[in-house]
């Protein structure tokens, strides 16, 4: 199906409402390309407790990281914390640069 960038902004993005979209080449970066390009930026790492009340999607603040420490502790096999709700334009930028798609917004979360 044929999805415009304004039709997607109207009816997925402005609604809050997920959408699949297809056939958008994406980069594929490595942890370690990750790391060496984006490491050093801090993002809130989450963790989902499924008993949480109130939360969006159970997701709870654990701890401020930087990139890098989060890819170690899941090196390291503790895959508990995630990234949630980031922005891509803070956390990796250089990431962003890359990915030519109509539907990615500079304010697009991860």
């Amino acid at each position: 199906q044929s999805l415009t960038p304004e039709s997607f902004l109207r009816d997925y993005s402005q609604k809050g409402l997920p959408v699949v979209v297809e056939g958008t080449q994406l980069p594929r970066w490595s942890f370690a390309k990750l790391a060496r390009e984006c490491g050093s930026r801090p993002l809130r790492v989450q963790r989902h407790d499924p008993s949480s009340t109130g939360t969006w999607a159970g997701m709870l603040v654990d701890r401020r990281a930087t990139l890098s420490e989060l890819l170690q502790s899941w090196a390291d096999g503790d895959r508990s914390g995630v990234v949630f709700d980031e922005p891509l334009i803070l956390i990796c930028p250089e990431l962003l640069s890359l990915w030519q798609s109509p539907y990615v917004e500079r304010c697009d979360l991860v």
